[in-house]
């Protein structure tokens, strides 16, 4: 999420150009990526995404590791929580990492880039059934990890508004943060107050939401919620 969220725009088109526009292919009559079998298209609450992959590198993890613990990591932290991305930030970042022998290739010349490995293919996914789903993902000659990716995006066409690649990366953003915030609603603790954020994030969870009662509508962006699962969080994870 910090990745994309300091992104400039020509990063966004390039990594995730092809997520952007095949969900304006959902909305508007544009050419998409992937095509769709007409199954796919009749189909309500398409999903579309590109695995992410983060870098593994031991040295890099270790240097960001040591980042984590400086004013500028607390600044960077404040604008992927917003969606918003600094130039002026970017550029000190950099300089920090320098001064932590961080090794910035011509590749990797911002801070998104150096902590992504990959981005696979587009893909969209439907629901056959209600215990089915399928899938079609456009053909990429890039080699990937032989590992589950680190985070999969799953935007719905309906939700977003796609004027802008600015409007996009936003939205992708606090697609991501409404991800992690599922992550800690399935242990039943609360998410941390940047993550208390309402919108659709993993389309499981969207069911639980709307089937269970015990769940509040977390993923409807005009919801009302006063449980963020607090009562069942150990106090010291409350923050």
């Amino acid at each position: 999420m910090l990745a994309v969220a300091s992104f400039i725009p020509d990063q966004v088109r390039q990594h995730f150009g092809d997520t952007r526009q095949q969900l304006r292919s959902h909305v508007e009559n544009s050419k998409p990526v992937v095509d769709e079998p007409r199954d796919a298209r009749q189909a309500d609450l398409r999903r579309v995404g590109q695995d992410i992959y983060l870098s593994s590198e031991k040295d890099f993890i270790s240097s960001i590791e040591e980042l984590t613990e400086t004013d500028l990591y607390q600044q960077l932290e404040a604008a992927a929580t917003t969606g918003a991305s600094d130039g002026t930030q970017l550029n000190e970042l950099q300089d920090t990492l320098a001064e932590m022998d961080v090794d910035f290739t011509e590749s990797a010349a911002h801070f998104g880039d150096s902590l992504i490995e990959a981005v696979g293919p587009v893909g969209v996914r439907w629901e056959e059934s209600q215990e089915t789903d399928k899938d079609v993902t456009a053909d990429s000659s890039q080699p990937l990890p032989d590992r589950e990716p680190d985070a999969r995006p799953q935007m719905i066409a309906d939700f977003y508004d796609f004027d802008t690649i600015e409007g996009f990366q936003e939205d992708l953003v606090h697609h991501l943060r409404c991800q992690v915030r599922d992550c800690y609603i399935e242990m039943g603790i609360a998410p941390p107050e940047a993550f208390r954020v309402l919108g659709p994030g993993f389309y499981e969870n969207i069911g639980w939401y709307r089937h269970h009662e015990f769940y509040p509508d977390y993923y409807n962006y005009h919801a009302e919620i006063d449980d963020w699962q607090e009562e069942h969080t150990p106090e010291g994870l409350l923050g």
